[in-house]
C-alpha cells in the first residue's frame, strides 16, 4: 500500500510499530535511495504509547501514513488505532485467527470511544488466496 501511494505521488511515511522490525527490514532490503528507480517513501520505527503523539505531530507533514502495528494486542497497536483514520486488519483463513475477531471487535469499540472519527469497514472477501477480512 505504501509503495502504491508513493507511486501515485503521495509523500508517504511508513511506520514500523512492531518490535520484530519486519517493515524496517523490508525497507532496507528495498533500498529506498534516490536514483534507484523506486518510488520514494520514508520508513521509521515507532514502538510504544508515544506513537500516538508522534503520529499526531507528523500528520501534517505526510499525505499518507501507514502503520504496521503488528498482529498482537499491544500498547503500540492501541495507540496507533487511536490516532488512525482507518484500520485494515488482514486475517488469513485459519480458525485460530478468525477466533480473535471478537477480541478485535472489542478493541475497535474501545478505540471508537476515544476516537469517534475512527472508520471501520467490515467486509469479508473470498479470493484466490482464500478468505480476507478487513475490520
Amino acid at each position: 500500500m505504501a509503495v502504491l501511494a508513493a507511486r501515485a505521488g503521495h509523500d508517504v511515511l511508513l511506520v514500523d510499530g512492531d518490535t520484530q522490525g519486519t517493515t524496517m527490514t523490508w525497507a532496507a532490503a528495498r533500498g529506498g535511495r534516490p536514483g534507484n528507480g523506486l518510488a520514494s517513501l520514508t520508513t521509521i520505527l515507532l514502538v510504544g504509547r508515544q506513537i500516538r503523539a508522534e503520529l499526531g505531530r507528523l500528520r501534517d507533514r505526510y499525505q499518507t501514513i501507514i502503520v504496521d502495528a503488528g498482529a498482537k494486542d499491544s500498547d503500540t497497536q492501541r495507540a496507533a488505532l487511536v490516532a488512525a483514520d482507518v484500520a485494515l486488519l488482514p486475517f488469513p483463513p485459519r480458525g485460530p485467527d478468525l477466533w480473535t475477531l471478537d477480541v478485535v471487535a472489542q478493541t475497535i469499540g474501545d478505540i471508537q470511544t476515544v476516537n469517534p472519527e475512527f472508520a471501520v469497514d467490515r467486509h469479508v472477501r473470498a479470493g484466490r488466496s482464500g478468505l480476507r477480512i478487513c475490520l
